[in-house]
């Protein structure tokens, strides 16, 4: 059972460059499928870079928030230092 059937000719330093394609590759060439595939997997990419960015995100931010308060329970800052140290790291709200 031959895995390769479909032929294209490209032009290159030899006149007839005959290269051998598998039937699916081909397909997808013929119906328009392979750049709206390539943009679909992009976007898959982009989505799961974000969700991994921000699960870190919340995690530096929790460790953060855990060492803050450690600290104050050790008694090596006060309440009011925390609370200041935890509103800084936020984006939108000014201490």
């Amino acid at each position: 059972m031959p895995m390769l059937s479909a032929a294209y000719t490209l032009a290159a330093a030899d006149p007839v460059v005959n290269i051998k394609v598998d039937p699916s590759v081909s397909r997808m060439l013929h119906e328009d499928v392979l750049i709206p595939g390539i943009v679909m997997g992009g976007v898959v990419l982009i989505v799961a870079f974000n969700v991994v960015a921000g699960v870190l995100k919340t995690n530096a931010r929790e460790r953060s928030r855990r060492e803050i308060a450690a600290y104050i329970a050790e008694g090596s800052m006060t309440p009011e230092q925390g609370e200041r140290l935890m509103k800084a790291g936020r984006g939108g709200d000014k201490a």
